[in-house]
């Protein structure tokens, strides 16, 4: 992720997470062709290594391994952390911006823990998929009310790994696009991924006080087959194009598995496979 105040190009500035208790700010105005080098401007300090970098405009969200969410200041002015949002006991797998307020609600998924013998506090923990998305506002830097993820028609043993939030329709005209939103409706779907090759779309809805809930609409699977030789396949990677037509998720033997949404969408069938 990167950004800078409107005196810059946003696109001269890399924020890096790193497998150690940092993250570094390279610019590339000064990069070389051998790399960037001793590059960097700043370093910031955080309680574990990072998973995945998020930005908004105004603040930069960055996941960690110990289940925080660490907000950095995305105009760059201080190399501070300006607060760790708590959100599960196990490392975050994935975070999502929802763009249709501005970015400023946050999602995540990811692992929570029990302890082996609750009546031992020196009891070791067993940790798995954390039931519910966790949702920060990062206005307040508060977290909201969770989000508990709807039951998969299959069970799957690896929980979602990916959040990715499917724009609404840009126009009545364009509602086709999005079979699974009303035409009156103008609030995004969120995809769930499992590691195993469960994807779902979920319509987020009003739910009195508590906030929001996924209401499932389209449940798929992605064909994640082993090798033969034992090896079990797994989903990588999840990507929406802007128009939220197009959705498209890797795999880890390097295959990647494009889905298109409507029977209008616009495909270059002249690209090479």
């Amino acid at each position: 992720s990167s950004t800078k105040d409107s005196t810059n190009s946003i696109s001269n500035y890399l924020l890096c997470g790193t497998d150690h208790h940092e993250a570094v700010l390279h610019d590339l105005s000064h990069s070389t062709i051998n790399g960037l080098g001793n590059t960097f401007l700043m370093k910031y300090s955080l309680r574990s290594p990072s998973i995945k970098a998020l930005c908004n405009g105004f603040v930069v969200a960055l996941a960690g391994q110990d289940g925080g969410i660490s907000i950095l200041d995305a105009k760059l002015r201080s190399s501070n952390v300006i607060c760790t949002l708590d959100g599960h006991a196990g490392s975050v797998c994935d975070i999502a911006m929802d763009a249709s307020d501005g970015g400023r609600t946050l999602y995540s998924c990811g692992f929570t823990r029990r302890a082996i013998n609750p009546y031992d506090l020196n009891s070791p923990f067993q940790y798995f998929c954390d039931p519910v998305l966790r949702v920060f506002d990062l206005r307040m830097h508060r977290q909201l009310a969770p989000l508990t993820i709807p039951t998969m028609p299959i069970s799957s043993s690896s929980g979602v790994c990916f959040l990715r939030f499917i724009p609404p329709p840009q126009s009545d005209t364009a509602s086709h696009l999005n079979p699974y939103l009303k035409k009156d409706q103008q609030t995004p779907s969120l995809m769930l991924c499992t590691a195993d090759g469960i994807i779902q779309i979920n319509e987020l809805q009003p739910n009195g006080p508590n906030g929001l809930a996924l209401l499932p609409q389209k449940v798929f699977f992605a064909p994640v087959a082993g090798d033969g030789m034992g090896a079990e396949d797994f989903l990588s990677a999840a990507a929406v194009s802007s128009t939220g037509s197009l959705l498209a998720v890797g795999t880890g033997s390097g295959g990647v598995l494009q889905y298109r949404r409507g029977e209008d969408c616009k495909v270059n069938k002249h690209s090479p496979a």
